[in-house]
């Protein structure tokens, strides 16, 4: 019996080792994100946060992103513009015309919308977990829209955003059954949590700006797509 009681001991260790292995892979319950993205918002709320956005290399500065079998020219529907780095995602939409007029003024004026969405907020973490917000878009000519480009020049534009965090968001990343459901099937329950959020956004940019035609018809290239 002695044998037995032995053998059975190390035996449970095993199995209790693999479930921990199990949570953890998994990352903090969805009840736990929830009442952390939800805290965060409440202690954040009213406090403006800044984002400086700074870049060197013109192919990771402000890329024009074209359609698939479309040449982005002058005569396109819109010239939009994409920064993506880990920690955010924005873009900037104008009227095509910008492609031969590329001034300051210009961009002022044929502005149609900015958009971002951040990948991660500094401050808000949790184990297995993604956690960013959703996406704000800003059209030109409504009230929130508060956009300033304050200069252009060598290849550069600048300016700033104000905006606000509205919701904050988390998806699983340690459950596949999160990050690549199955086709028409619904996400799981506890795959996501969200909280909403009123936090002042202060969005500084300098980055570089692609200029000219994008040519989508053919092979494809950065930015095609």
């Amino acid at each position: 019996m002695a044998r037995r009681l032995l053998s059975a001991s190390p035996m449970k260790a095993l199995l209790f080792g693999i479930l921990v292995v199990i949570a953890v892979g998994c990352g903090a319950p969805q009840n736990v994100v929830q009442e952390q993205l939800e805290s965060f918002a409440a202690e954040q709320e009213g406090k403006e946060r800044l984002l400086d956005l700074r870049e060197t290399e013109p192919a990771k500065g402000l890329i024009i992103r074209c359609p698939l079998g479309v040449l982005c020219d002058e005569h396109s529907d819109y010239r939009r513009y994409a920064y993506d780095t880990q920690g955010i995602y924005l873009a900037f939409s104008f009227d095509a015309a910008v492609v031969t007029d590329m001034t300051l003024e210009s961009l002022r004026e044929k502005s149609r919308f900015v958009s971002y969405e951040l990948k991660e907020v500094e401050g808000l973490r949790a184990a297995g977990w993604r956690i960013g917000t959703r996406s704000v878009v800003h059209r030109a000519g409504d009230a929130d829209y508060q956009v300033q480009f304050t200069e252009l020049r060598d290849g550069r534009l600048r300016g700033e955003i104000h905006t606000a965090i509205v919701a904050l968001t988390g998806l699983r990343t340690g459950d596949s059954a999160c990050t690549h459901p199955l086709q028409d099937a619904s996400l799981p329950e506890d795959c996501a949590a969200s909280a909403s959020a009123n936090i002042p956004l202060r969005i500084l940019f300098d980055l570089p700006i692609q200029t000219g035609v994008l040519d989508c018809r053919g092979e494809r290239k950065p930015g095609c797509g």
